[in-house]
């Protein structure tokens, strides 16, 4: 007779298992009962979902974020590990591990802030994966994040509102300060910079000098002495680094200087050492402007006759070009004018200079005008006669 067997088994999944076992030969009965408890291993591996790097472009300087959401539908404990590499490299450096999360589902961090200035532009790999207590594993595909110049803040320290003059070799500093803003710390030295400054109040900018960033971040150019080629009145000036591959160009905020010079110096020329008939001979002024740079042009210039404490002003100064002006007297105006010698001057004005006044002395005589024709001890005379200076 063939033996006959039978085999029961009941189990669950999870928790506590009796089993029973029936055993039947022929000849003989054996039966064997046993009975255990026993605990069913895990068979779901931990889940990676939702990586992600923040920035996934940053500075060297900066502090990269790393996330990613773990968990595990058996309520295992899970380490999660964090790799990254640059991509012509075969092999992964581990950055971190975190083996603090039991069962459930959590958000993992990590943060790596150790890149330097020669990893820039580095286009790097990171990826997550993770293992339960039970030994299964779980891992993510590949993610990227590249690595770039630091950012900058070039901030103001001298030299905004400072006043210079032109003419008497005086001079100014300008200064700044450069922090880097992504570690929060300022630069080191060495790092070329520049130095702008307007010529003509901000329409046109100039490059006056390249600094090289000092010790602790500072850019100074402490002697700015302009020249002509800086016109006379505000100014403005920007600095700012330059061709670094360490940190990206960047500029300061517009600062602003003023640039003075002496007076408006000018030179009567007319009227010179001549004489005119009181309400019959027109006056001719004429003379010239210049600052320390030569000719200066669209000046306000008033021409005056001036005699024993009175003034005549000419009615309408005309611009001649390269620093002359002129005015013409009618011969009406001078009718009333006393008779003699007078000054003659030139009172000169134009923005963001200081006034100046040139004065000709005894430039010109006024004669008296004759009433009629007439002859006097012997001598004919004309109403229209000459009058000699």
């Amino acid at each position: 007779m063939r033996p006959r067997h039978s085999f029961i088994g009941e189990w669950e999944r999870k928790g506590l298992t009796s089993a029973a076992f029936f055993a039947f030969f022929v000849g003989f009965v054996f039966i064997y009962i046993a009975s255990s408890q026993f605990a069913l291993a895990s068979s779901n591996p931990p889940q990676l979902t939702s990586h992600s790097v923040t920035p996934e472009l940053g500075g060297w300087g900066e502090t990269f974020t790393f996330r990613v959401t773990a968990s595990d539908a058996d309520n295992d404990s899970i380490t999660v590990y964090l790799w990254v590499r640059k991509p012509y490299e075969p092999f992964w450096s581990l950055v971190g591990e975190n083996s603090s999360y039991p069962g459930g589902m959590w958000t993992v961090e990590f943060k790596k802030s150790s890149f330097t200035s020669s990893d820039i532009g580095q286009v790097w790999q990171y990826k997550f994966n993770a293992t339960d207590s039970t030994g299964l594993a779980a891992e993510t595909s590949n993610g990227s994040f590249t690595v770039e110049a630091d950012d900058i803040e070039v901030q103001h320290v001298q030299g905004n509102n400072s006043v210079v003059n032109r003419v008497q070799g005086n001079y100014t500093s300008l200064s700044t300060r450069v922090l880097d803003t992504d570690t929060n710390r300022y630069i080191v030295s060495g790092y070329e910079g520049r130095l702008w400054v307007s010529t003509d109040h901000g329409a046109t900018f100039g490059i006056e000098g390249n600094p090289t960033t000092a010790a602790s971040g500072y850019l100074n150019y402490p002697f700015f002495n302009p020249d002509c080629r800086y016109h006379v009145g505000p100014q403005y000036w920007i600095m700012g680094l330059i061709d670094n591959t360490t940190y990206k160009d960047t500029n300061s905020s517009i600062f602003t200087l003023t640039i003075t010079t002496d007076p408006l110096k000018g030179n009567v020329t007319s009227p010179h050492r001549r004489g005119y008939v009181a309400g019959q001979q027109e006056i001719l002024f004429r003379g010239r402007l210049a600052d320390d740079c030569g000719p200066v042009e669209g000046v306000a210039v008033v021409f005056s006759a001036e005699r024993s404490g009175q003034a005549f002003a000419c009615p309408l100064t005309l611009e001649e070009g390269n620093g002359f002006y002129n005015c013409t007297v009618p011969a009406s105006m001078t009718a009333s004018w006393p008779t003699g010698l007078f000054n003659a001057s030139m009172l000169a004005g134009k923005v963001y200079y200081t006034d100046g006044k040139a004065t000709k002395a005894d430039a010109f005589r006024i004669c008296p005008r004759a009433t009629a024709n007439g002859t006097s001890g012997g001598i004919s005379w004309r109403a229209n006669s000459r009058c000699l200076y």
